[in-house]
């Protein structure tokens, strides 16, 4: 469920450092090339305070419109409070402090540059993840999910996924306190270990390497389903091409060679990643609307659609075909109140 829901964040250029904590908690206003605040722009929608996907598209706009690169203003912070905001970063991301110091750059006298990251399909900022029941099962029975990948509901954070571990341990639980398994099927266990081992068994022919797969699966998402070369932006086009190098992609699963069982490890991984990918951009294509820019961007439906698309966007793969289809789920509001401000 949700996985078009990405969730891209506004990070120190060069160096994976968040900027909240300097635009927001220390008060640096978001400036472009020519020194004008950039979210003065967006006072409809909470100017500094907007929600983070407006603010993550915010300085991508700003380098569309050639009033590029962006910076947090730290310049008009004294003394003190650089060095407050410096201790905060130690607490959080001590190696800042250091990157800082190894370009010998002071912040009161120079701006911090920042950018747009690269697209986090799941994380507790988003929405993405498997559809599950309030016990935290998913559709498929015996199988829970938690925190980052309990889908349909964003902005867990740490303390969210730890409750929602301890919802799906109690769920799990009572699932398993009346439950018979049937006999270990030793047959397809062996088959399973066939299927895990064989990039290993078959090292010394010749194939693909894990890291090769993966860089193709990266250029391929990054430029073809909205990736950070591409503002964020993708279309219909762009979105067919990709499902079809991700079939290229699956093909040559049988093709992955492991030198040893840690990148034995990594081949697993890259096929789950295809896969992952694969769910991504259907959802990207069955979303034919714009709800949340730099998050979402759809260039072909440019506009936000409510009669349409206020739902959820589910997808499942056939067991029997293997094919990915997309469906929709109503939103039901659980809670009473305005659900944009509460």
């Amino acid at each position: 469920t949700s996985l078009e829901q990405r969730w891209v964040a506004t990070r120190t250029k060069d160096f994976c450092g968040p900027v909240d904590t300097i635009s927001v908690g220390y008060g640096a206003p978001i400036i472009n090339a020519h020194g004008e605040r950039v979210m003065s722009r967006y006072e409809h929608l909470g100017g500094d305070a907007a929600p983070r996907y407006i603010r993550a598209n915010a300085p991508m706009e700003e380098w569309l419109a050639g009033r590029g690169p962006c910076y947090c203003d730290t310049t008009h912070l004294t003394p003190e409070t650089a060095k407050a905001m410096m201790e905060d970063y130690l607490n959080e991301r001590p190696s800042f402090v250091l990157f800082l110091a190894s370009r010998g750059q002071d912040v009161t006298r120079e701006p911090i540059e920042f950018y747009g990251s690269d697209p986090y399909i799941l994380g507790g900022h988003t929405g993405g993840g498997f559809w599950v029941d309030m016990q935290r099962m998913t559709t498929i029975p015996g199988r829970f999910a938690a925190g980052e990948t309990a889908g349909g509901n964003p902005n867990k954070f740490v303390g969210g996924c730890c409750a929602e571990g301890k919802l799906a341990a109690r769920g799990a639980i009572a699932y398993m306190k009346d439950l018979e398994l049937p006999p270990l099927d030793m047959a397809a266990v062996e088959q399973e270990k066939a299927r895990v081992y064989a990039p290993l068994l078959a090292r010394d022919e010749d194939g693909v390497r894990p890291v090769e797969m993966k860089e193709r699966l990266q250029r391929l998402m990054d430029e073809y389903a909205g990736g950070v070369s591409q503002f964020y932006r993708t279309n219909e086009e762009r979105l067919d091409y990709a499902l079809k190098h991700i079939a290229m992609l699956q093909s040559q699963f049988g093709y992955l060679r492991a030198r040893d069982l840690h990148e034995l490890m990594q081949a697993h991984e890259t096929m789950d990643r295809v896969d992952v990918a694969e769910a991504v951009v259907h959802h990207l294509k069955a979303r034919k609307e714009t709800r949340w820019a730099g998050w979402q961007t759809r260039s072909d439906y440019p506009e936000r659609d409510d009669a349409n698309f206020d739902c959820f966007i589910e997808s499942r793969r056939d067991p029997a075909t293997g094919k990915v289809e997309t469906f929709t789920r109503p939103y039901e509001q659980l809670i009473p109140g305005d659900r944009y401000t509460a």
